[in-house]
């Protein structure tokens, strides 16, 4: 097939040394990296195995590989294909004795242990996972930079920053967190994604001539993904091309999405704006109306936009679909057109995704689609929502009551979970009597009412036996009790499979499992806010995100890289502030790293934000291809994580676009 004239620009361009190419949604750069990778061995005669590709993701390597291997001759020698973290940490494991046994630490593990390091310290918040916040947020950005100068106390850090925190004692102690969570690494045998990148660019600082040998080995460096790259990373790069090498980093900072978790732009831009850059705007993907109204919103929101580059039309592009940009005054009316969209192009045998901001809202909107009997598939990153399944609600509520067995209102919960009338249960039972009595006379038989249904009767008296039996035997460990609640109170065989899916997260989570009931009951409350991955997943789960046939309900973060012929999405709140409970200590650390005071940094954080949100819709936008909705309602949907009822002005700037996108069409057209 042949290549883009941009493609083609960059196949003829690239002789060597530094350039970057910045590639537009769409316009191919899997495509070139592939050509760009044969033009090399045959043209330039390099050996194949001295290119050395990066990614970000192994489903990306391995499509490069796949990709290259149709190009080359069959049992060609090829490249190497490799994330860059894997590529770290075969290096640490090869070259490093302190690493050469080392696993990767699952994240379950990795909450683990920084729990067990700020229980040894004292360190607990009422109402923040410290947990998860130092291991999402504080411990990656304190590996990329330390303090400048480390506080005495919460006096000299407000000093320091310009604000009092309650999150003092945290901070002030996170660099012994820090050395405590590795040394618990180490005495395990395990390693951290961040640590693969640091150690890696530690071992070759210390070691000029293993420098030597990786530059001397790998002439030719591609990076994709470059715009999610950090600092680190970067020196990562530099270190292994030298000065000699060839270095081509490829990427979009347009599309950079992903601030939150230590992703930095700046780094590729900087390194184009040294270096040079190949401008990919030329793109198959979509049609030529869906690329004026990203080209308007990239146009309309500059500021947030890093790269000039704007899309234009390849030499493929698909006929025109539709777009439709609308507010409604009710959630009800927007969803009824949702659905009534999203049906008629599965009937068109078109791919569809529904595309939300947040994870609450995906599992909201795939609960309307089923209800309307519309085949579709929940994606996501974590498991947040199989701990809001029903399955892990049931179990929520046995151990609620088996842990205040003596409470008359927790019994009645419980009972009604498990499928219990609340009529029923007002007749037969009396609040004001004990509740080990009312379960022994209930087991016994000795409660009876002709209006109670035989089966429903029985069924109480099968599990009034089950809960005395659990009460009395709630000293044992989780293990086993979990066993005897899946058999005496989840008959069904899928309900089984999912208690066997939650007893195995729990294992994951505790090297040496705590038994007690109490801390496993928190357990469950604090596993659905961490970011566990779907590993353990039933496969049914992991359904190829763009198949045909079903709708795929997924954030837009999740997107990214994906493309489908019709992208929906609705419930539009992308422009209004969300203000996450870990907000201050993220900028206080950002404070302590820089200098900068802390109200300067809380409102340039807002900024970035807000700048990272406009790039998150150019993103969902540009996975379509044909047709493309969104939509806002004038109405709260707390179900859904919907809190404020007004039309975002992001939404109101996209509605003019819109209108100003038809007017041109009719004016063409017309």
């Amino acid at each position: 097939m042949a290549l883009m004239a941009d493609q083609q620009a960059v196949l003829d361009g690239f002789a060597g040394g530094r350039r970057a190419v910045l590639a537009a949604p769409g316009a191919g750069k899997t495509t070139l990296i592939s050509r760009l990778i044969v033009h090399w061995i045959r043209q330039q005669r390099v050996p194949a195995g001295s290119i050395l590709v990066l990614t970000f993701t192994e489903s990306a390597a391995r499509e490069f590989e796949q990709r290259t291997r149709l190009l080359l001759e069959p049992f060609a020698q090829m490249p190497v294909f490799s994330t860059i973290h894997g590529f770290c940490n075969r290096l640490l494991k090869q070259l490093h004795s302190d690493y050469s046994d080392r696993q990767v630490a699952s994240e379950e593990r990795r909450y683990a242990l920084l729990a067990e390091v700020l229980d040894a310290h004292r360190l607990w918040h009422a109402d923040l996972d410290y947990a998860r916040v130092a291991v999402d947020a504080l411990i990656p950005r304190y590996r990329l930079a330390g303090y400048r100068r480390l506080p005495a106390d919460a006096a000299e850090l407000a000093l320091m920053t310009g604000q009092a925190t309650e999150h003092a004692e945290l901070l002030l102690r996170l660099p012994e967190l820090v050395v405590a969570y590795e040394r618990r690494l180490a005495s395990e045998q395990l390693i951290d994604y961040d640590m693969m990148i640091s150690e890696t660019v530690r071992l070759l600082r210390q070691q000029p001539r293993l420098v030597g040998h990786l530059q001397q080995r790998y002439q030719l460096l591609l990076e994709d993904e470059a715009q999610d790259s950090n600092p680190l990373q970067a020196q990562l790069l530099e270190l292994i091309a030298g000065e000699q090498g060839h270095l081509l980093r490829v990427g979009d900072p347009n599309q950079s999405i992903y601030g939150f978790s230590g992703a930095d732009y700046r780094s590729l831009k900087a390194f184009a704006d040294a270096n040079g850059a190949f401008p990919m705007g030329q793109s198959n993907r979509s049609t030529r109306q869906i690329m004026e109204l990203a080209n308007g919103f990239h146009r309309a929101c500059a500021e947030a936009f890093p790269s000039p580059v704007e899309l234009r039309p390849g030499v493929s592009n698909p006929v025109d679909g539709w777009l439709w940009v609308k507010a409604y005054p009710q959630v009800q009316a927007e969803i009824t057109d949702l659905i009534q969209a999203c049906g008629s192009l599965l009937e068109q045998n078109q791919t569809v995704a529904v595309l939300c901001r947040t994870n609450l809202a995906c599992q909201w909107l795939h609960q309307q689609l089923q209800a309307a009997r519309l085949p579709s598939v929940l994606h996501h990153d974590r498991v947040d929502h199989f701990f809001q399944s029903d399955i892990v609600q049931r179990v929520r509520h046995v151990l609620d009551y088996l842990l205040q067995p003596d409470q008359f209102h927790l019994l009645q919960q419980l009972l009604i979970e498990l499928g219990i009338s609340r009529q029923s249960l007002r007749l037969l039972l009396d609040p004001e009597r004990p509740v080990a009595e009312l379960l022994w006379d209930l087991r016994e038989g000795l409660l009876f009412h002709p209006a109670v249904p035989t089966a429903e009767y029985q069924l109480l008296m099968q599990h009034a036996a089950s809960l005395l039996f659990l009460v009395a035997h709630l000293h044992y460990p989780v293990s086993q009790l979990l066993e005897w609640l899946a058999e005496r109170l989840l008959s069904e065989v899928e309900t089984r499979s999912q208690l066997r899916l939650l007893h195995a997260l729990w294992l994951q989570t505790h090297q040496v499992p705590i038994q007690s009931v109490d801390v496993f009951r928190s357990w469950l409350d604090l596993a659905g806010t961490r970011k566990i991955r779907q590993a353990l997943i039933p496969a049914a789960a992991q359904d190829s995100l763009t198949a045909p046939g079903v709708i795929h309900v997924l954030t837009a973060h999740k997107a990214k890289g994906l493309e489908w012929d019709g992208v929906m999405m609705p419930l539009f709140q992308y422009g209004s502030r969300f203000s996450g409970p870990d907000r201050e200590l993220r900028v206080q650390l950002r404070a302590l790293q820089t200098g900068e005071p802390f109200q300067a940094l809380i409102e340039q954080l807002a900024d970035e934000e807000a700048q990272e949100t406009i790039r998150l819709v150019y993103v969902g936008m540009t996975r379509a291809r044909r047709y493309l909705s969104l939509t806002a309602s004038q109405e709260a949907c707390r179900a859904a994580g919907i809190y404020q009822s007004e039309i975002t002005p992001l939404f109101t700037t996209l509605q003019k676009l819109y209108r100003e996108t038809r007017q041109q069409a009719s004016a063409t057209f017309g």
